[in-house]
């Protein structure tokens, strides 16, 4: 039985400002919407579906359980979900913080931050394993000492890159790319990856109950239990070190990532600056954290992930102040929900021209299985 929570935000400001009713085109956005997710969603499927515009909702939908086996308590926007890859956008935030901060530059080689590396990490700046382009694998099974040692980690995951392949030369999607992000973060930071998201990131975007795996305890009531296969924890009971920090961890419920969404386009959490670099594709169309295109509705940034007992898919318009979220379970294609949401959001135009144009890129294959 699924579990998904999908959530669309378009034009959110902040609290501050006057609630007002939704225009007549909104009201037929929100018509449209609620009867495609309808059609998308079996009828037994455990959903939470929120769609937003302004400070008025346009669409609540809630059904399903916290836990499968248990009738109560029923899940609401504001339960919490591990993002999986969706984890990346926020570990390369974390990166472009340190250096706003003025304690890192972007291309910097990783020598300078760590004595003793293999010669295959010459030449690798951080600028290159925040893109993609630094030639890790897409994984690797790090040693017990090495997930829990961040300069013993990024040894072994550099020892492990493809020296035949030029630092920057090509796209090549890796999850120990981004653990190695977070023991960098952990070094020049000089303080647990968790602790400096929690307080760098999380509180400037006032986002009290957002936390990771080995952070802070999520709150009681917002847990939700990881089902795979036979095996079901609560959400917070997952393996944690630098064989999965970074590059998954991340938990956050729906409401969470439309505040995220808000806080990173207000400027609340990084300058104008370093969001122009994060928005900058690269190879394959990877930016720094986000696969990035441009479309005839302004720039889109997108992002998948999975991880054990978890699904999502965020897209995001941050011109149009728009954004899709799709959270789920194991048995859920977050990217197809999205896909269609966004479908419903930027219909195809007069002439039968479809105003996404041919800008909807076929990422599913690195979103992200961690």
């Amino acid at each position: 039985m699924a579990l998904v929570l999908v959530a669309a935000c378009v034009v959110a400001p902040s609290k501050a400002q006057t609630k007002r009713q939704p225009a007549a085109d909104e009201r037929e956005l929100a018509v449209r919407l609620e009867q495609r997710i309808g059609e998308l969603l079996a009828p037994d499927a455990r959903v939470v579906i929120a769609v937003g515009v302004d400070e008025t909702p346009l669409v609540t939908v809630a059904r399903g359980r916290v836990d499968p086996a248990e009738a109560k308590p029923l899940l609401t926007s504001e339960h919490l979900f591990d993002l999986g890859s969706v984890s990346k956008s926020v570990t390369a935030c974390a990166v472009l913080r340190l250096a706003e901060l003025g304690k890192l530059r972007l291309d910097d080689e990783l020598g300078a931050h760590w004595r003793d590396l293999p010669d295959t990490a010459r030449g690798v700046t951080i600028r290159h394993v925040l893109g993609h382009t630094a030639g890790l694998p897409k994984a690797l099974e790090l040693s017990a000492e090495a997930n829990g040692d961040g300069a013993r980690a990024v040894r072994e995951i550099l020892a492990a890159r493809d020296a035949a392949m030029a630092p920057g030369a090509g796209f090549a999607y890796s999850n120990c790319g981004y653990q190695l992000l977070a023991a960098l973060v952990e070094r020049v930071a000089k303080q647990p990856f968790e602790r400096f998201v929690q307080r760098e990131l999380f509180t400037r975007a006032k986002l009290p109950t957002a936390t990771l795996v080995g952070g802070a305890t999520p709150t009681a009531a917002l847990r939700t239990r990881r089902v795979e296969g036979e095996r079901s924890f609560w959400i917070e009971q997952f393996p944690s070190g630098f064989g999965r920090k970074g590059t998954t961890g991340v938990l956050m419920s729906v409401e969470d990532l439309l505040r995220w969404d808000r806080a990173l386009r207000s400027g609340a959490v990084l300058s104008k600056q370093s969001l122009a670099q994060q928005h900058a594709a690269g190879p394959g169309g990877y930016g720094l954290g986000w696969f990035v295109s441009t479309t005839s509705n302004g720039l889109r940034l997108t992002h998948g992930g999975a991880v054990e007992g978890y699904r999502s898919h965020v897209t995001r318009w941050p011109e149009r102040n728009t954004c899709i979220v799709v959270l789920g379970d194991g048995d859920v294609d977050a990217t197809a929900l999205a896909r269609e949401l966004e479908r419903v959001l930027f219909p195809a135009a007069a002439g039968g021209t479809a105003r996404m144009g041919a800008a909807v890129p076929a990422f599913d294959s690195h979103d992200g299985t961690m």
